[in-house]
């Protein structure tokens, strides 16, 4: 950054690039089995999951070198509010029997099981301005519900899934 340090140049490059608000979003699943848009509404907490390339260390001569040999996704973690009615547990649990096998424990075939997620962001003004794309995902684990006679707060379920691969979609809003 050239120049001397001037207030006013931060304050007007963040007035024209506004920081982005992190609770505008919608979460959409497309599945094997069926989820409402009750259940999506009910999404309480979502995020881009993190991205990283693997490597190996290797030398010929000299000072070893990492060198890339794979992509690599963290699981995506979804944190749903429960209605009082028990459909996002409940929903989580019959996706989670249906991979499993149900009563006969064979697990299910994978293009059976997966389901594209879809987490749309929006800004001030209710305009997209990325979608997380994820592919292929489907629940691995479901954390305990809690319950407890001093509750206050909703209860929540915490689901992991594993997915093969995300993309993102950027959409420019000119003002």
């Amino acid at each position: 950054m050239a120049g001397k340090f001037n207030i006013d140049t931060i304050v007007g490059h963040v007035r024209n690039n506004p920081l982005f608000e992190p609770n505008r979003y919608e979460v959409i699943i497309s599945g094997p089995v069926e989820i409402s848009e009750h259940m999506m509404f009910n999404c309480a907490a979502a995020g881009v999951p993190g991205h990283n390339i693997g490597s190996f260390e290797h030398s010929i001569i000299g000072p070893k070198r990492k060198i890339p040999n794979e992509e690599l996704f963290d699981d995506l973690t979804l944190t749903f509010y429960n209605g009082q009615h028990h459909y996002e547990i409940t929903t989580i649990f019959n996706w989670m029997k249906k991979i499993a096998g149900g009563d006969s424990y064979r697990i299910a075939y994978y293009n059976d099981i997966v389901a594209d997620i879809n987490i749309v962001i929006y800004d001030l003004l209710e305009r997209k301005t990325l979608e997380v794309e994820i592919a292929e995902a489907y629940p691995i684990g479901m954390a305990e519900v809690e319950l407890g006679y001093a509750a206050e707060l909703p209860s929540q379920t915490v689901v992991n899934f594993a997915y093969h691969s995300y993309d993102l979609r950027r959409y420019i809003n000119e003002h």
